[in-house]
């Protein structure tokens, strides 16, 4: 009996476990969305993960860009919730609630954002369309034959709502 229900709790775990998984790699993005081809997806030839995260938020494209331009280590974040914040990146501040004209900045190619202490780890800046994409490149903090690339596009909808698409990138594929 005490077997049986083990492995039904296992069970359960695992297919818990593959739901979460699964809903972490599309978490708010449509299918359509998720077929379509984002600025930035050349930088990574053949990649073996894709996560394709959006969001609609109740501002125009001209607003959120400022809240792009300032993300990074030490700097806004990266707009995770809280208790993501402190569990994943405790030694980094709590992401940014509110705009700092201090950490606002006209971001170009070339550009480098934080994503670890100085010196460990950081992103390119490959594209900057204000308001509408930012492409960021990086190979310095991920495990050997890696290559990350987070995308996030702003597309007008409607009455000054956006929907921003982000989509990481994992491994290369060989």
């Amino acid at each position: 009996m005490r077997v049986a229900r083990r492995a039904i709790a296992a069970l359960a775990a695992a297919g818990g476990y593959a739901v979460l998984y699964g809903l972490g790699l599309v978490s708010g993005s449509t299918s359509a969305e998720r077929r379509c081809v984002l600025p930035g997806d050349e930088l990574i030839d053949g990649p073996t993960l894709v996560t394709n995260h959006a969001a609609t938020l109740p501002a125009p494209p001209e607003h959120v860009w400022q809240w792009m331009t300032q993300v990074g280590w030490h700097r806004a974040g990266w707009y995770t919730p809280r208790w993501v914040d402190r569990l994943l990146f405790p030694d980094n501040w709590p992401s940014a609630d509110k705009l700092d004209p201090l950490l606002v900045r006209d971001l170009q190619p070339g550009d480098t954002v934080p994503d670890g202490p100085p010196g460990t780890a950081e992103f390119v800046v490959e594209l900057a369309d204000a308001p509408r994409t930012l492409v960021l490149h990086s190979r310095t903090h991920l495990p050997p034959g890696w290559a990350g690339k987070f995308g996030a596009e702003a597309t007008g909808m409607f009455d000054g709502l956006t929907r921003r698409l982000k989509d990481p990138d994992g491994p290369q594929g060989t």
